[in-house]
């Protein structure tokens, strides 16, 4: 589906240091990545799309105010 393809691409071309990486391969190597992602993507298909898990961190704080 074009949205498991659309997180392919995302997840191969959304950084500038994958994207390097990825330039820096023969043709051949590059068609073996992208297959091994697409297969990989396969597993977190959802429906129409894809959910991968992203790691996240969440930080509260509250700012004490002194009175001096």
């Amino acid at each position: 589906a074009i949205a498991q393809e659309l997180g392919v691409r995302y997840a191969l071309e959304g950084s500038v240091r994958t994207r390097g990486l990825l330039r820096a391969q023969t043709p051949e190597a590059l068609a073996t990545i992208r297959e091994a992602a697409r297969s990989e993507a396969a597993r977190f298909a959802r429906g129409e799309g894809v959910e991968f898990a992203m790691p996240a961190v969440l930080a509260s704080g509250v700012k004490v105010v002194v009175d001096a």
